[in-house]
């Protein structure tokens, strides 16, 4: 029953979180608003508990500041930040995809899925369904990889949110992207792990160019 209770205020705080976020990337909560516990927790029908945590996940993002006697505030998501995040996971997916090969045929047809659903996303400009297949792509190469301490470092930049920030600057070339996507898996299957790591790299380095373009995001 408490592990019910439990999972249920997870999923709370996650679907929260995911709200805010999406507030604040279209402009509903502009950059300096504060954010009041209280408030949310009537619109949203729930407790304060999960609003505080969904904050919380949010302050750990740079997305929102909490300010000593004045609460949560929204704050300018700043480029650095998130292009610094990219320079480290450019890094980590390189070595991974060279440590994944040979790969495994469940492997390889789980990345498929995922390519197939980017390709399908960017051609009905469904960013949130491609930044979904996408992370389980990347985080799927990290994960197979076996180098724990790479899994445990992807997952704690939160690239839940921090993909769909980015995915939002690159709208119009989701097509490409969803077709370079295609060509790491081809050298993954042919298992060729330094090339597929190198085209890994050389996709989220493209990202970083256009954040260093950005003031602020």
């Amino acid at each position: 029953m408490g592990e019910t209770k439990n999972c249920a205020r997870v999923c709370t705080r996650d679907r929260l979180r995911d709200e805010i976020f999406a507030r604040i990337l279209d402009g509903r909560y502009p950059p300096d608003m504060h954010l009041k516990e209280m408030a949310l927790a009537k619109e949203f029908g729930t407790s304060q508990a999960p609003v505080r945590e969904a904050l919380r996940d949010l302050e750990a993002l740079g997305l929102v500041e909490n300010e000593r006697y004045r609460g949560t505030r929204v704050r300018s998501t700043s480029a650095v930040e998130l292009k610094e995040a990219y320079e480290l996971r450019a890094l980590i997916e390189d070595r991974s995809a060279q440590k994944a090969v040979p790969c495994s045929p469940g492997d390889l047809d789980t990345l498929s899925q995922k390519v197939e659903l980017m390709h399908r996303s960017a051609r009905s400009k469904d960013p949130e369904g491609y930044s979904q297949a996408a992370l389980v792509f990347h985080r799927r190469i990290v994960e197979i990889s076996g180098n724990k301490q790479f899994l445990k470092a992807f997952d704690s930049m939160q690239w839940g949110v921090r993909s769909r920030i980015a995915i939002y600057s690159v709208l119009d070339d989701l097509p490409q992207h969803a077709a370079d996507h295609a060509d790491v898996l081809k050298w993954l299957k042919l298992g060729d792990g330094v090339q597929a790591g190198a085209m890994l790299k050389a996709m989220l380095e493209r990202f970083i160019d256009v954040l260093d373009k950005m003031d602020h995001l």
